[in-house]
C-alpha cells in the first residue's frame, strides 16, 4: 500500500493529493511540473487513513537510523552537533529536552535555495541552484508535553541551512508557503499556496501576520569557509494533513532568537502559526502537498510509506477495515 506517487521527471516520492489529481502541480524536490495521477495506488481513502496515522509524538520510531551507512567525518559531525544540541536545550532550564535522534542518508535530496559562487575581493556573485543534502541528523525534541523536531543538513560545502517541524491540531484550508526574496526579485518575499501563486485566502492573511509567522528567521547562508553565499527558496510552510491536522515547517539558515539552532525561538513560531491556522478554519480540501522541497517533506515521505506498508497489519489486527 502507497500513499506516495512518482514524479514523472526525478521520480522523487510525492504525496499522492486527491485535490489535485489530474492538475499539473510543481514537485517539491526538482520543482518541475507534473500532472498528479487521477488516483494513487490504492486508491485515496487509504491515503487518507495513513495521512492520519502519521504521529506527532514518536514520528523516529517510524525511520530507521542510517548510522551504518555513514563515514567516519559524517558520524563526527553528527556527534557533535547532537552534543551542541544538549547544551542548547541544558539552557533552557528543562523546557525543551532531547527526546530521540536519527542519523540518514539522503542521497540526491535537495535543500531548496539558490546557490552562491565565490567571493572575489570582497564581492559575492551569485547563480541560481540547490544546495545537496547529502546526510541529515534529526533530533526529536520535547516541550511541556509536545513534540517537534529539528532537521540538521550537511552537504558537500557543510553544515547546510536547517529546518524545524512539527505536526499540530487544527484544519489548515489548503498548503500555504513563504516564498523567500533574494535573486527571484520578490523583496521580502510571497506568500503563496500549493501553485506557487499568491493572492489566495490564506496567503493574503498570512501576509498581514507575517511578522509572527516568520520573525527572526535567517534567509542568508554562508558557508563554513565563507566563500559560498546564498538565498534560502523558502521560509515556512504549513501543509494539511487531513482535515484535522497539518504540519508546520520553517527553514532558517543561522542563529533563530538567541542560539546557534533556535530551539525556543521556533515554538513562538510554531505558536504563532498554530494560532493563524485556528484563525482560519475556513472550510476546504485539506489536501496533502509541499510547495516546495523540504527535508520535513521526505521525512513525512519516509513515515507514511511504513505507514502504508505496517499500518495496514495492525488495523487488521484490530479488526478496523
Amino acid at each position: 500500500m502507497s500513499s506516495t506517487v512518482p514524479c514523472d521527471h526525478c521520480g522523487s516520492a510525492v504525496l499522492w493529493s486527491g485535490g489535485w489529481a489530474g492538475r499539473m502541480v510543481a514537485c517539491p524536490e526538482c520543482g518541475d511540473m507534473f500532472r498528479m495521477p487521477e488516483e494513487a495506488l490504492g486508491g485515496a481513502e487509504p491515503v487518507r487513513m495513513v495521512l492520519e496515522m502519521i504521529p506527532a509524538l514518536g514520528l523516529l520510531e517510524l525511520i530507521e537510523d542510517q548510522s551504518g551507512r555513514l563515514g567516519g567525518e559524517a558520524l563526527r559531525e553528527h556527534a557533535c552537533a547532537l552534543v551542541e544540541v544538549h547544551e542548547v536545550c541544558g539552557r533552557t532550564g528543562g523546557n525543551v529536552r532531547v527526546a530521540a535522534k536519527r542519523s540518514l542518508v539522503m542521497g540526491v535530496g535537495e535543500v531548496e535555495g539558490e546557490e552562491g559562487e565565490e567571493w572575489e575581493e570582497g564581492e559575492e556573485r551569485r547563480g541560481g541552484g540547490v544546495m545537496t543534502a547529502r546526510h541529515v541528523l534529526v533530533v526529536e525534541l520535547t516541550s511541556f508535553g509536545t513534540s517537534y523536531y529539528l532537521v540538521l543538513a550537511w552537504g558537500e560545502l557543510g553544515r547546510l541551512p536547517h529546518e524545524f517541524f512539527s505536526i499540530l491540531p487544527g484544519r489548515l484550508a489548503h498548503p500555504v508557503a513563504l516564498r523567500a526574496g533574494g535573486m527571484e526579485g520578490f523583496g521580502n518575499g510571497e506568500w503563496v499556496g500549493a501553485d506557487g501563486v499568491g493572492g489566495g485566502l490564506l496567503a493574503v492573511a498570512a501576509e498581514r501576520s507575517r511578522e509572527r509567522l516568520a520573525e527572526g528567521t535567517e534567509t542568508r547562508w554562508f558557508s563554513e569557509d565563507g566563500m559560498m553565499a546564498a538565498d534560502l527558496g523558502w521560509v515556512v510552510q504549513g501543509v494539511p494533513l487531513g482535515p484535522e491536522r497539518f504540519v508546520h515547517v520553517v527553514q532558517t539558515a543561522g542563529q533563530g532568537g538567541g542560539d546557534v539552532f533556535g530551539v525556543m525561538w521556533y515554538l513562538e513560531r510554531q505558536r504563532a502559526f498554530y494560532e493563524f491556522a485556528i484563525r482560519m478554519g475556513v472550510p476546504d480540501t485539506h489536501e496533502c502537498h509541499f510547495p516546495f522541497a523540504s527535508l520535513a517533506g521526505r521525512l513525512l515521505v519516509m513515515a507514511s510509506d511504513a505507514l502504508g506498508s505496517l499500518g495496514w497489519c495492525l488495523r487488521g489486527a484490530a479488526g478496523r477495515p
